[in-house]
């Protein structure tokens, strides 16, 4: 979805945090940075260059 907006600096991170799935959902988003800066509204535009890191629960390993 991001690269359909046209950003091309993305990076996932899993967080390995999730045992049962009881408090954090495996795959749900828990924060986004966008130029090292916490995202906390849908209400700002930014470059396509713009470096996206989206960090999302995930099973351990």
């Amino acid at each position: 979805m991001l690269e359909k907006a046209g950003f091309y600096n993305i990076q996932v991170i899993p967080m390995g945090d999730v045992v049962f799935g009881i408090l954090k959902g495996d795959g749900c988003v828990d924060r986004i940075i966008i130029n090292d800066q916490l995202v906390i509204s849908n209400d700002k535009m930014y470059p396509a260059g713009s470096k996206v890191v989206i960090y999302y629960h995930s099973k351990r390993m």
